[in-house]
């Protein structure tokens, strides 16, 4: 995190190990942008349109979970992180985009993940609520998709489909969690590479967000 950058950013008191109990989604609320325009997450369904940059595709499957705080307060990979409006440049997101630690918001050509940016300023981990509610959207291949205006990547199967409270549902429809979009090294497939927690550019990219929150300040 980029406290290590900016001696006035901080990043949270937790053990950010990875866990059986991290989700990877996108809150209630979330406006989606599709080809007619802006779209609640939670009003997204199988079949309908989404815009992404490569064009509008279809959605195959809406991912659903809800919890309680009380449940999620011992487990800090799955509670929300909400990067703030215009935390990411040129705007964006356009509002507050609420998201769950794991989930990666697009850099170019790269995806990071929501917690690898998490500064105590204009990225937070502190949300709100007593409960929340969870959606991600898979489309027919790993892709991304605009939440708020901002680029992150849609749901692919990495052996983790059962995290989800509807799963019965995907399976209902095509009959198994199938398909898996694990490669031959056994990490997940994505659109984008994932940028690892060490690599440099990393550190730049969280320093770049953290420095916004300080100009600002």
């Amino acid at each position: 995190p980029c406290a290590q950058y900016h001696p006035a950013c901080h990043a949270p008191a937790a053990d950010w190990s990875a866990s059986t109990n991290s989700v990877i989604c996108i809150l209630d609320g979330t406006l989606i942008t599709t080809p007619a325009g802006e779209r609640a997450i939670e009003a997204v369904t199988v079949g309908d349109m989404v815009t992404t940059p490569d064009g509008p595709r279809r959605v195959r499957w809406v991912g659903r979970s809800s919890y309680h705080m009380a449940f999620l307060r011992g487990k800090p990979m799955s509670l929300p992180v909400c990067i703030h409006a215009g935390a990411l440049g040129e705007g964006l997101p356009v509002r507050d985009l609420w998201v769950s630690p794991w989930h990666a918001v697009l850099f170019g050509e790269t995806l990071v993940r929501a917690f690898d940016l998490i500064n105590g300023m204009n990225v937070t981990h502190d949300f709100p609520g007593t409960a929340v509610t969870l959606h991600n959207i898979e489309l027919d291949s790993p892709g991304v998709i605009f939440a708020q205006g901002a680029p992150v990547d849609t749901y692919s199967n990495h052996n983790n489909r059962a995290m989800f409270h509807n799963v019965a549902e995907y399976v209902a429809l095509y009959g198994s969690v199938e398909p898996n979009w694990m490669g031959a090294d056994g990490q997940g497939v994505r659109r984008y590479p994932l940028l690892a927690e060490d690599a440099p550019e990393l550190a730049e990219i969280a320093a770049t967000v953290c420095g916004r929150a300080l100009r600002a300040a």
